[in-house]
């Protein structure tokens, strides 16, 4: 069960190219969002109420953005290390699991 899959280490590189493709795509979201942001300019009194929409639509995007990119790195430094796995209470709790649905058959 924690063996690596018949892939072995192209599992691993695929990984490793899907987080960069990833993180490649936050940049380029961020300097595309950042980008119609300053094209639209600051607000005045004179600003169409369409583009204050926009504007706002836009600013919130970018917060969302950052957020999203912000929990991805997080997911990414956790990592997954199996050392930290319990396997054998996860069997047991799975045993337990099993016994109560074991239980709740009818009889054959």
């Amino acid at each position: 069960m924690t063996e690596l899959d018949e892939r072995g280490q192209l599992a691993l590189d695929d990984a490793q190219t899907r987080i960069d493709e990833l993180a490649d795509l936050f940049r380029s979201l961020r300097t595309t969002v950042r980008l119609a942001i300053a094209q639209m300019g600051s607000p005045d009194a004179q600003t169409p109420k369409v583009t204050l929409s926009k504007l706002n639509e836009l600013q919130s995007v970018h917060f969302k953005l950052l957020e999203a990119e912000e929990a991805f790195y997080a997911k990414q430094d956790q990592g997954c290390d199996t050392a930290e796995i319990d396997f054998d209470a996860i069997r047991a709790e799975i045993g337990r699991q099993l016994d109560r649905l074991r239980k709740a058959l009818p009889p054959e």
